[in-house]
């Protein structure tokens, strides 16, 4: 090794160019690990040699010593109005445990965020020692900036460049299309009452006995009749002929509302299900079967065979 790399002819190389220079001579079990680890020990190779090594950061991992200590808050809105007059959502988020917590607001003003963190937080979680935020006017108000000086707590600014910085916007994300998701779910559903007229969605099939081809065969028949709703999303229908005999039971995305009923089913459908019972008092009536009627048919036929012979058979 001395001779390959510390001599002054060897140039000090690094670990592969020492390496293949050794190679060409020699070989070893072992041997560029063995290799690798005395270059990384030569004191000159250290002393002397750049490093390609990038320069450490300042960013430091926080350590956090108990929950809510560090919290982060956003605001995500506005979404549609509900009954309530609610179309905003408060984002609360412990930086420690990751847990997160959203509040409904009516609208996004100073008071009712520092509202909702008095008593939906500070009076559940204890007062934290830092608020990190971004730079809406409902965080940089004199009434979210006062709360802090009276609580003594830190409140922290978020770049505007670099928003990434504030760990809610991750769970922004997050949240923003599972909740587009959910209004549009909300959205399409449609709700019938009892003595609705709807249209049925159709799955027609193609047969080529009877010359059809579901290509032209229409995608929706009706109109019939809504006569209970069995779960939120589903719905028992009747035709009009017949509204007292329930047909089927249909999901309300197979369902579209009629808006003329000068119309009669095209392709009307069958009641679903198995088949009545039959009762006590039709089993009692003797029914000859197949085999019977024609055994009888066939003697009257031939009187002369004997009869014995085809009962025993």
């Amino acid at each position: 090794m001395e001779r390959h790399h510390n001599d002054p002819m060897a140039g000090h190389y690094g670990e592969e160019g020492t390496f293949q220079k050794i190679v060409r001579r020699y070989s070893g079990t072992g041997m560029r690990k063995y290799i690798s680890d005395y270059i990384k020990k030569c004191p000159e190779c250290a002393r002397f040699k750049a490093t390609n090594q990038k320069p450490a950061g300042l960013l430091r991992t926080p350590v956090y010593s108990q929950r809510f200590e560090v919290i982060a808050i956003d605001l995500f809105g506005p979404l549609p109005q509900t009954d309530t007059g609610k179309q905003w959502i408060f984002i609360v988020e412990d930086c420690a445990t990751k847990w997160v917590e959203l509040f409904a607001l009516s609208q996004a003003s100073a008071r009712q965020c520092a509202t909702t963190l008095i008593e939906e937080v500070f009076m559940r979680h204890g007062i934290p020692r830092r608020i990190i935020s971004d730079n809406g006017t409902q965080f940089v108000s004199a009434v979210l900036q006062q709360i802090c000086f009276t609580l003594n707590i830190s409140q922290n600014l978020i770049p505007v460049y670099s928003p990434q910085s504030n760990p809610v916007e991750r769970k922004t994300e997050t949240l923003n299309p599972d909740l587009q998701y959910l209004l549009e779910t909300i959205i399409l559903v449609v709700y019938y009452s009892p003595g609705d007229k709807v249209w049925v969605t159709l799955h027609p099939i193609s047969s080529a006995k009877n010359k059809k081809t579901s290509k032209f065969m229409p995608k929706r028949d009706g109109p019939y009749l809504i006569l209970t709703q069995k779960s939120p999303t589903s719905y028992v229908i009747a035709s009009l002929a017949n509204p007292s005999e329930p047909i089927a039971t249909y999901h309300t995305s197979a369902l579209t509302p009629v808006k003329d009923t000068n119309t009669s089913p095209v392709a009307p459908l069958r009641k679903r299900g198995r088949p009545r019972k039959v009762t006590s008092t039709s089993q009692n009536k003797l029914v000859p079967s197949p085999s019977t009627c024609y055994n009888s048919s066939f003697q009257q036929n031939h009187p002369s065979l004997n009869k014995s012979y085809y009962y025993n058979s």
